[in-house]
């Protein structure tokens, strides 16, 4: 009864305003039936006269959903070609004309209905109406964060994102996706960040550059290959941070792509300056609009990790004389975002700089921080400093989006041929209190090229064994002796479980490539002070392959862990659990 009476204060909402004649010539739904946060897409043609199908302000096909349990959501549509990729070839072609589809994902089970309207500048139209079934899945839903430095799914089980930058393909999207995606998921891998840049999967630029239709007309091949992408990592169990622009298209000095921006006004766009991007009004409109699309055509995935507004937009023109004006944007874009996307991704952006601005990371609308490191100092305790200064400084949970050493990525391979820089990084950032590992850049050049993804397994099993979030985990400093080690570790907030992974510190690319393999180090004590009293299971495991090597008891008495390591020609990782009984429990 309540499910009926909710679709009659739905429906009633037409019934009182002006409406013209039904625009909508066909509906179709692709399925009768879905999954809990699965896929449920209608496909619309429309007899309606518009200028620009993808323009909001022109024509809107919106869609009413009402679900059980109160359920109601308003979901926008978007325009579309459909297309076919050749396999073989990784070749993209758009078949047929293109039409409206409006893609939504349940997150209850049971019966749903729906009702169709559209708005033009002619008025509204009334659509048809319709039903469907969502029935239970084991899914875990979609990615939120929560009130500790971690993020969980939505049924609570805890998310560790672990993997790389895969910014933009290398020759075809299709074929080197299909490559890299499976290989880190092989390697449990659960995370990629891709860019949508004019030479990758871009959606809007300079109107006949490489296909481009210009300023609010949205490239339907990347479109595409961009709905494959999420598809493959549905299959994969992978999730994408997604980031929306990029600085060089608003620089004309780091990697400057100004010239060929459509918001240029020298290329008939709204901004005479590239700083203007970020005030002008006319040029917010345009990006609203394409965030907009984005929101309709993408949101609908639990496996968009986050909307990333922006990467770097510290290297844009002008950014210190113009940094208020960033921050006011970021404010109005993420709550755009929030508004269009009904799931609530996850949102954030980046900075190359250790910290720039901290009044736009302290936004309500951005929900995690990111860093950003290149050095060929020691990158294990950078980033590991930095993550721990930035989930103190801002209280949310930070995340290494991305770090490499200097310089060019093709010299890496030389440089580093084994991939020692990646490997701890990733621990060093697991263990510093981010929400999970740092994601490495050069992936097609270095990672993939040296098959450097065995360096994600292991990372990925010690992860998988530690509720970050149920256990309350923050950074603890132990101590040491003698120096030659470097810890990093992870207390619980009740004191009674650790994590902690030790590093050989001469065990770094540069006394590798210089003087070869150092020695083990025999013997290193570590001390853990607030640790409750009691008796302790100790596993250690190896860090290459994931498998534990050994396991021992200790007790603590005054509240200080006192350790001595096995030895240590690399690193270790350690868990430490306390005995509730007898030593034969296990982690």
């Amino acid at each position: 009864m309540k499910h009926a009476f909710l679709i009659l204060i739905v429906l009633s909402t037409f019934a009182g305003v002006p409406s013209s004649r039904s625009v909508f010539r066909s509906v179709v739904a692709r399925s009768g039936a879905v999954g809990r946060y699965g896929l449920f897409q209608l496909d619309i043609r429309l007899d309606s006269v518009y200028a620009n199908p993808y323009d909001y302000g022109d024509v809107t096909v919106r869609c009413i959903f009402v679900g059980p349990a109160g359920v109601c959501d308003t979901v926008d549509g978007f325009y579309m070609s459909d297309y076919r990729i050749d396999t073989t070839t990784g070749a993209i072609t758009l078949t047929g004309g293109g039409h409206f589809s409006v893609r939504y994902s349940p997150v209850t089970s049971g019966k749903w209905s729906y009702r169709l309207f559209c708005l033009t500048r002619n008025g509204r139209s009334n659509g048809p109406a319709g039903r469907f079934s969502c029935y239970p899945n084991s899914c875990p839903g979609f990615v939120r964060r929560t009130a500790s430095a971690y993020l969980s799914f939505d049924n609570g089980a805890v998310y560790v994102p672990i993997g790389e930058n895969m910014g933009w393909p290398h020759t075809n999207a299709y074929l080197d996706y299909s490559r890299w995606v499976s290989r880190l998921a092989a390697n449990g891998g659960n995370c990629i960040r891709v860019w949508m840049p004019a030479w990758g999967l871009g959606l809007e630029w300079q109107k006949g550059s490489n296909g481009y239709g210009g300023l609010g007309r949205y490239k339907q091949q990347n479109a595409g290959y961009l709905d494959w992408l999420l598809e493959l990592c549905e299959a994969k169990g992978v999730f994408m941070m997604l980031s929306l622009d990029h600085h060089g298209q608003v620089s004309s000095q780091v990697d400057a792509n100004w010239n060929g921006n459509p918001y240029n006004a020298a290329n008939g766009g709204p901004c005479t300056h590239t700083w203007d991007f970020f005030a002008d009004e006319q040029a917010r409109r345009l990006i609203r609009n394409r965030f907009r699309y984005i929101a309709a055509r993408y949101g609908y995935s639990r496996n968009i990790l986050c909307w990333e507004l922006f990467n770097e937009v510290d290297w844009t023109d002008d950014f210190a004389r113009h940094r208020s004006e960033v921050t006011a944007w970021h404010k109005e874009m993420a709550a755009w975002l929030k508004h269009c996307d009904v799931n609530r991704h996850l949102v954030t952006t980046s900075y190359g700089s250790a910290v720039n601005d901290p009044e736009c990371w302290r936004l309500p609308g951005l929900d995690f921080t990111q860093t950003h490191y290149y050095t060929d100092e020691p990158l294990d305790s950078v980033l590991n400093a930095g993550s721990r200064l930035y989930r103190e400084s801002f209280g949310k949970p930070t995340l290494n989006g991305e770090f490499g050493l200097s310089g060019d990525g093709s010299r890496l391979a030389v440089t580093d041929e084994g991939g020692i820089y990646v490997h701890n990084s990733l621990w060093s950032t697991l263990l510093g209190g981010a929400l999970g590992p740092g994601l490495p850049w050069y992936w097609d050049n270095y990672i993939d090229r040296q098959d450097l993804y065995v360096h994600f397994r292991a990372v990925a099993s010690f992860a998988a064994d530690v509720d970050f979030i149920r256990d309350g985990y923050a950074p603890v400093q132990p101590s040491l002796r003698p120096s030659a080690v470097r810890v990093y570790a992870l207390r619980s907030a009740d004191s009674s479980r650790l994590a902690a992974w030790i590093l050989n510190k001469e065990y770094g690319w540069r006394r590798l490539k210089e003087r070869g393999v150092p020695p083990p180090v025999s013997n290193a004590r570590i001390t853990v002070p607030g640790i409750r009293n009691g008796a302790y299971l100790l596993t250690w495991s190896d860090c290459l392959t994931g498998k534990t090597t050994s396991s021992d008891t200790v007790t603590v008495k005054d509240g200080m862990l006192r350790v001595v390591c096995p030895g240590i020609e690399w690193d270790r990782a350690l868990r430490m659990k306390r005995l509730i009984s007898s030593p034969s429990c296990i982690w």
